[in-house]
């Protein structure tokens, strides 16, 4: 996501959520998670690198619309607050081709079904959504491997599909 557009859908975002005070996430920490890799070593960074760039020439631009907002109930956690998106082709393909790529580096793949979402607040207890239809589209030019620790992301590669 390039940071004007980002920055554009986030302002359109954050309007329709003013009216719930919550404490949502800036810019800087707005994404669509496609494959969490947990815990890596700093040696097998490079490999990380290398078997992402070998999916990005299999993907190309595409755009995405968040559908609506939803609160996600972690085990023991406090809800967060995420907005929900479509499932476009060029999206599952980047997801199964990140996983296969993955696999043989030790990153197991997901046994869960892919919901596509960007998480908006992680402090969102108490409120109710029923927004549906957010007619809320973004383009995706490519996709960044960040290290995240402690809330706090890094980016360590940026990959631009052509």
């Amino acid at each position: 996501m390039t940071p004007a557009c980002g920055t554009v859908l986030l302002e359109r975002v954050l309007l329709q959520l003013q009216p719930l005070e919550l404490a949502c996430y800036g810019l800087d920490k707005l994404h669509l998670t496609v494959k969490f890799l947990g815990l890596v070593n700093v040696q097998a960074i490079d490999d990380v690198i290398t078997a992402a760039e070998n999916v990005l020439s299999q993907t190309s631009s595409f755009t995405v619309e968040l559908k609506r907002f939803e609160l996600f109930k972690p085990r023991k956690r406090p809800p967060i607050l995420i907005a929900l998106t479509n499932l476009p082709l060029p999206l599952a393909k980047l997801y199964s081709g990140l996983n296969g790529a993955l696999q043989p580096l030790g990153y197991a793949m997901e046994q869960r079904a892919f919901r596509p979402h960007i998480t908006l607040s992680r402090q969102a207890a108490d409120i109710v959504i029923v927004k549906d239809n957010l007619d809320l589209q973004f383009a995706v030019n490519g996709f960044c491997l960040y290290a995240s620790e402690q809330g706090s992301y890094t980016l360590l590669k940026q990959f631009n599909f052509d």
